[in-house]
């Protein structure tokens, strides 16, 4: 019978990664045999739940170590997210441009130029900031905001702050700050972190879906977020970054001056964005103290 729930326990091991069961799935496999009830062939189900999620956070990314890490951590993913959305956003003016341009329904000026030099500009600083090239990364996240408001040049600048793609690569540079001071360390797979560009265009607002429907999808990715945190705390930070850069863009239009057909939802709107990203750092900061201690 032992024989039979070791089997078992071993094969709940394997959602671990390799690298960790080999350092410590001896300890955790004895541990459970010497924790299990005699009589029960196979593992308890609370037991196999907590190895799930155990695995899960393990797998996934769950940063260990103290707070100031864990948040140094979260604030890197929340600058790479940031880029990635830019660098969606130029990737999608650059191709309805030249495909514009191809089908011969519009020409565009040449400051147009600036929408492909800008993503191409965003695409160097989300691998500088992957590999840990945090100076040279905020160098790059300037060129490609410089790069993307020449595109921009034909709409007055006053008016600029207003569009959603307008604050990304700003929030993105501020939030880099902590990372070009304390340099945390980098990641292994700078590569995958290009698959985000795609991903952002998917569920964030782009040019397609800036308006709209389009405006309530930082509230579902936040509560995405949010869900997530219970595998890794940083999740929750993410959203909230996210939530104050779609916030930014919605004051434009609560300012006094400027007058809009949504303006009775925006300040709704603009409050709800808020009010999320204030639960989302709360629950992060929770987060990330409680893991601390375990």
């Amino acid at each position: 019978m032992s024989e039979r729930l070791e089997r078992r326990y071993r094969r709940l091991l394997r959602l671990y990664p390799k690298a960790y069961r080999r350092e410590r799935g001896a300890e955790i496999l004895a541990t459970l045999l010497d924790a299990a009830e005699s009589g029960h062939p196979r593992p308890l189900r609370r037991e196999v739940a907590a190895l799930v999620v155990s695995a899960m956070r393990v797998r996934f990314g769950a940063v260990a170590g103290s707070p100031g890490q864990v948040w140094l951590s979260a604030l890197r993913v929340a600058v790479l997210v940031l880029i990635a959305h830019a660098t969606a956003q130029s990737a999608v003016h650059a191709i309805r441009a030249v495909g514009a341009e191809i089908l011969m329904v519009r020409t565009y000026p040449l400051t147009a130029l600036g929408h492909p030099a800008a993503a191409l500009a965003g695409v160097a600083a989300l691998m500088a900031i992957g590999r840990g090239r945090y100076r040279l990364g905020v160098a790059l996240v300037g060129l490609a905001f410089a790069a993307a408001q020449w595109a921009m040049s034909w709409l007055p600048i006053e008016a600029r702050p207003a569009l959603g793609e307008f604050w990304q690569l700003p929030l993105a540079a501020a939030v880099s700050v902590p990372l070009v001071v304390c340099r945390p360390a980098s990641g292994r797979r700078a590569m995958a972190w290009l698959l985000a560009i795609p991903l952002t265009a998917a569920v964030l607002p782009t040019a397609f879906d800036e308006v709209g429907w389009g405006l309530y999808l930082p509230l579902a990715v936040a509560a995405g977020c949010l869900a997530w945190s219970a595998l890794d705390a940083r999740a929750a930070i993410v959203g909230a970054v996210l939530l104050i850069g779609a916030s930014m863009s919605t004051l434009s239009y609560v300012l006094p001056g400027w007058v809009d057909a949504m303006s009775g939802e925006n300040p709704v709107l603009l409050s709800a964005y808020l009010a999320a990203a204030a639960v989302s750092v709360c629950v992060g900061a929770v987060l990330v103290r409680l893991r601390a201690r375990t």
